[in-house]
C-alpha cells in the first residue's frame, strides 16, 4: 500500500455480488496516480446491506489498508439493489470531517 499511501490521491470502487451461496460479497478496490494501477484490497461478506453498514465496511477496509479516506478523490459503487433508499446513508459517512 505505500504505492497508494505515496500518490496522495486515490479512488475507491466497491461493488457487491452473490456467490454459490447466495451471499452478498463486496469487492473493494483502489485506483491511484502516477502509472494509473487497481488494486483489490478485499472480498468480504456483506453482512450489513444497509447503506450505512457498507460504508462503515469500505471505510474499515481502507483503515485496515492503512490509506486515509480524506485522500479520496473519486468514489465509485455498484450496489444497485442494496442501495436503493440507502445512498444518503452511505454517502453521510464520506463528508469531510
Amino acid at each position: 500500500m505505500d504505492e497508494v499511501t505515496h500518490s496522495n490521491v486515490f479512488s475507491v470502487m466497491a461493488e457487491t455480488t452473490q456467490d454459490v451461496s447466495q451471499r452478498d460479497q463486496l469487492s473493494v478496490a483502489v485506483r491511484y496516480v502516477g502509472f494509473p494501477v487497481e488494486r483489490l484490497l478485499s472480498i468480504a461478506e456483506a453482512d450489513n446491506k444497509s447503506g450505512s453498514g457498507l460504508a462503515d465496511s469500505v471505510l474499515e477496509t481502507l483503515s485496515d489498508a492503512g490509506l486515509d479516506a480524506s485522500n479520496l478523490a473519486f468514489q465509485s459503487y455498484d450496489f444497485a439493489s442494496a442501495m436503493s433508499g440507502n445512498i444518503v446513508a452511505f454517502m453521510l459517512k464520506f463528508r469531510p470531517r
